[in-house]
């Protein structure tokens, strides 16, 4: 059996050649429909007619919005021929017998002719018919990737409030000045680090990293600001220290320092692109690369699955 263009790519992809002439674009065309569109696929379907009774064999069958759509797909890449009107109205023959399917999709490896394009179109207006999309399904070229965006470059300026090297000025009440000295030596240091505020039973009101997670949140900080600076209203609350006593503060006032840091990075598409998804009425025009296509496997009843 000649290998199309097609089948080599899906040797390339999943190391096999399928045994039946158009398997290979039948199954990355329900595959690249899954990726770009549809909930779920499957290939290799059969479904009765709902008329006729006849046996419908199905290229594929997608699952998109809650209903079911007919994929099928001709690879006519070795002969060079373009899908024409005939194979269009044959898969409108099926879709008008399956009363389930409320959808055609239609996967050309190589182009449509004009007759089979206004067969298409036509037939979302059509009494009894249902529509069809068109799509081409395709080994995609260097030019193919022309226009593209194939990197992003970002760069990011993160700041924040460097509080490890922010001043922290705490300001007591004129009792709580009193109740601090009273009882203290002259000229005598007290050293004490300030973590919680309390009430005067000594019931934990707030804490410094409490006000310092509200601060990171509300304080907006502009690219030429090198410090925020504000205060903590702490009216009421008391600071308990280890001699045990509970002296009133008033507020804090802080200085902290806004630190800035410079990333960039890029965003780049993972893998070779190799297959062209295009939609004949240009809502669609993309590439998968080799490895979206190959996170690909088939289950025993045909569907599609993604690891």
């Amino acid at each position: 059996m000649k290998h199309s263009p097609i089948d080599d790519l899906y040797n390339e992809l999943f190391g096999e050649y399928p045994q039946k002439a158009g398997t290979a674009l039948e199954r990355l065309a329900t595959i690249a429909y899954n990726e770009i569109c549809a909930q779920r696929t499957m290939v290799d379907q059969h479904i009765k007619g709902t008329y006729s009774g006849t046996d419908y064999q199905l290229d594929g069958l997608a699952v998109r919005n809650g209903q079911q759509e007919m994929i099928e797909a001709k690879d006519y890449t070795i002969s060079g021929e373009k899908v024409g009107r005939d194979d269009i109205q044959k898969l409108n023959g099926a879709l008008v017998d399956l009363a389930s399917v409320h959808r055609g999709v239609f996967a050309s490896a190589t182009d449509y002719t004009k007759p089979a394009v206004e067969y298409a179109m036509a037939s979302e207006k059509m009494p009894h018919s249902k529509p069809i999309d068109l799509y081409q399904v395709r080994n995609s070229t260097e030019l193919d990737e022309e226009g593209r965006i194939k990197v992003i470059h970002i760069v990011m300026n993160v700041y924040w409030l460097d509080f490890d090297r922010g001043t922290y000025k705490p300001i007591f009440t004129k009792n709580g000045r009193n109740c601090i000295l009273r009882d203290l030596p002259k000229n005598t240091e007290l050293a004490y680090t300030l973590s919680e505020f309390t009430d005067k039973e000594g019931n934990v009101k707030k804490t410094i990293a409490e006000l310092s997670s509200t601060t990171n949140k509300e304080v907006k900080m502009d690219a030429d600001q090198k410090v925020v600076e504000g205060i903590w209203d702490l009216q009421g609350l008391y600071v308990r220290f280890p001699n045990g006593k509970y002296c009133e503060i008033a507020r804090v006032e802080y200085s902290i320092p806004i630190s800035v840091c410079k990333e960039s990075f890029d965003i780049t598409r993972e893998g070779k692109a190799c297959l062209l998804v295009k939609s004949q009425d240009g809502s669609i025009n993309t590439l998968l690369t080799d490895k979206q296509l190959k996170q690909y496997h088939f289950k025993d009843d045909g569907t599609v699955e993604k690891s």
